[in-house]
């Protein structure tokens, strides 16, 4: 027979799931979109640097064209050869299994919450698997990219450009993400330990 607690937790951890689970429908469906993206005729979009020149350009919801200067551009790369589709179809699925990692953790993480077992290792296990598996993720999707990238370059006959800070200020979040977590790993597993030790001198 459930008791009364059990009976009124149930309800919040459905939605937990429902969520996760929306969550990670939602990470497939994009990256199911993004890799047919790469098999598209018209070409894949890459943002290139240009070269800093005034140009005429009407921006959508615009009524006429204004002189505007240019940095970035998208650029069509229609006969990207074979490495930098291999690549950016690398980068979505390391994207994909990162997020269904990460939610899965946020899962047991918070089963554990719910259940009072604020200290438990569980608890650090999950919270250091997301630190590692974010950190992990966007350090392969940023150079998943920059090789796609390098090879789309390369079939427009540009020079490419290593990676620089900038391309890292991109992906800051996940770095800061990443560090939040580890940190809260390390304080959960101190917790852990003087709870058990606690727990030994009773």
């Amino acid at each position: 027979m459930m008791t009364e607690a059990a009976t009124k937790g149930a309800p919040g951890a459905l939605d937990l799931v429902l969520y996760s689970v929306a969550v990670a429908v939602g990470a497939v469906v994009w990256a199911v979109i993004r890799i047919a993206a790469v098999f598209d005729p018209a070409g894949v979009p890459f943002a290139l640097p240009v070269t800093d020149t005034p140009v005429d350009v009407q921006l959508e919801g615009e009524a006429s064209p204004a002189s505007r200067v240019l940095t970035q551009a998208a650029v069509l790369v229609p006969d990207l050869d074979v490495t930098g589709m291999v690549f950016l179809v690398v980068s979505a699925v390391l994207t994909v299994i990162g997020t269904l990692v990460v939610v899965g953790a946020l899962i047991r993480v918070a089963l554990a919450f719910r259940a009072g077992d604020f200290f438990a290792r569980r608890v650090t296990r999950g919270l250091t698997l997301i630190g590692a598996t974010v950190f992990a993720t966007a350090l392969l999707v940023m150079l998943s990219d920059a090789m796609a990238r390098r090879s789309a370059m390369e079939t427009l006959g540009l020079v490419y450009e290593p990676l620089g800070m900038l391309d890292l200020v991109a992906f800051a979040p996940a770095w800061i993400a990443a560090i939040v977590f580890g940190v809260l790993a390390g304080a959960f597993a101190h917790g852990e330990r003087l709870q058990r030790d606690v727990r030994g001198l009773v």
